[in-house]
């Protein structure tokens, strides 16, 4: 029987607007964190972006 691995994936979504000293330190978070990814720019946010 072969076994299949499973990671399981954060995604910390921040605002546009946060500040660029901000996303940098949580940028950071990815390397410390396993399986965590961060993005800029809220759903709703990057959604109207689109649409513009």
């Amino acid at each position: 029987m072969t076994g299949t691995a499973s990671t399981a994936t954060m995604v910390l979504r921040i605002p546009l607007d946060t500040p660029q000293s901000d996303f940098e330190k949580m940028k950071e978070l990815e390397r410390e964190v396993p399986g965590l990814k961060v993005i800029r720019g809220l759903i709703e946010e990057t959604t109207a972006e689109k649409q513009q």
